[in-house]
């Protein structure tokens, strides 16, 4: 199989971790690529990569912005579905651990992880220990389709509020997009799920759809053991302000 690799880098992990990806290239910061012109390619930073099976695919990921060369949304590669995180090192442990152990030391650990590049990885990981690996509200506990959601959303949060985990919901990408993106649901200020059409007035349903939404409706989310990591009130009415929810169920 013929491979074009840009760099040593990108040629030593795409071999490393037997991502067998036709194109591969790295960015230290993984925000900045040239265009991938064969598939399998691969986008490589320094803790993982995305793999794209099909040009379609690449050009169609909504992070990339793809011109004379790929720029990538905020957070880098690691914040895109699908991407397979590989290193774990023990400063990287070391700031996830204490995020769980004192969510108030958030801007010191913001810091250390600010210059890694590391901070929605961060992000993630700890909401993976703190929520058990499952969505909080269905579930369900496939690691690649869960993604770190933030309570008060990143354009409006201060830096450090962006890694707290109090400002975080471990969610699947399906209900992910629902409350971060649509704000077709939502989480009440006593933590239970609320859904924008509970009597099913505004559309037809499958039975998956409805098991998806208005069966949680009014359920308690998954919360973590540890109450003082549970979203703050302050992170939830941010939210509530900003998706103009009035607060009723």
């Amino acid at each position: 199989m013929s491979v074009l690799e840009a760099g040593p880098k990108a040629k030593y992990l795409n071999r490393k971790w037997q991502v067998n990806a036709k194109h591969a290239l790295y960015s230290n910061t993984g925000k900045f690529y040239r265009e991938l012109t064969e598939f399998p390619g691969a986008l490589f930073d320094d803790h993982g990569y995305i793999k794209f099976e099909t040009e379609t695919e690449f050009r169609d990921c909504p992070q990339l912005r793809i011109g004379k060369r790929v720029n990538v949304d905020k957070g880098g590669i690691a914040a895109i579905f699908g991407y397979v995180q590989k290193d774990d090192s023990n400063e990287y442990s070391s700031a996830v651990d204490g995020l769980i152990e004192n969510p108030n030391d958030a801007p010191n650990i913001y810091q250390l992880v600010r210059a890694r590049g590391d901070v929605q990885r961060a992000f993630k990981s700890a909401l993976l220990r703190i929520y058990s690996s499952k969505c909080a509200f269905c579930g369900l506990s496939f690691e690649s389709s869960l993604e770190g959601a933030h309570v008060k959303p990143w354009s409006e949060a201060k830096p450090y509020e962006q890694i707290d985990p109090r400002n975080g919901v471990l969610l699947c990408a399906t209900h992910h997009r629902m409350f971060d993106g649509s704000g077709e649901i939502t989480i009440t200020s006593s933590y239970r799920i609320a859904y924008f059409d509970p009597l099913m007035k505004e559309r037809r349903y499958t039975v998956a759809d409805k098991a998806l939404t208005v069966d949680l409706h009014g359920k308690l989310i998954t919360r973590p053991k540890n109450r003082q990591l549970w979203p703050t009130k302050d992170f939830l009415a941010s939210r509530h302000d900003s998706d103009g929810w009035d607060g009723t169920i």
